[in-house]
């Protein structure tokens, strides 16, 4: 009867582990996703950052030979220069204003961080004995 018990104990003890192995690993996998969607948003933003500014530089470039070539019409250059300066003060204004696709990629890195956070938490109850399999695996 004890060998019996034991083989059956040893058995069920191999599939728990089994199983806690299977789902570290999906927590991996799930994890690995999010780090790959928080890498594309990353690089996402950046070009975009990189796009603006490279707007803004041209368009600073741009306004530097319009007033070089009002300033050589023979108009004021005080007033020409005026004008300019408060232009590309106004651009760079553009710039440093957040925009609303930089906020919503905070609120998808801000819901990954959150879903991470949760398959953590599910895995340490799990680990405890504290959850089945079976809840952890319809939570991923």
């Amino acid at each position: 009867g004890k060998v019996a018990d034991g083989i059956e104990i040893g058995g069920s003890v191999d599939e728990v582990e089994e199983a806690k192995w299977r789902f570290q690993a999906e927590m991996l996998r799930s994890e690995c996703n999010l780090l790959r969607i928080e890498k594309e948003i990353a690089m996402k933003k950046m070009e975009r950052k990189k796009k603006r500014m490279e707007k803004t530089l041209r368009s600073a470039v741009l306004t530097l030979l319009s007033g070089k070539q009002r300033i050589s019409e023979g108009k004021k250059e005080s007033k020409i220069l005026e004008d300019e300066i408060s232009y590309l003060i106004e651009k760079l204004n553009e710039l440093k204003s957040p925009k609303v696709k930089d906020v919503e990629a905070r609120n998808y890195r801000h819901n990954f961080d959150k879903k991470a956070s949760v398959l953590r938490r599910e895995l340490e109850k799990f680990d405890e004995g504290v959850v089945s399999e079976e809840v952890c695996v319809k939570g991923i």
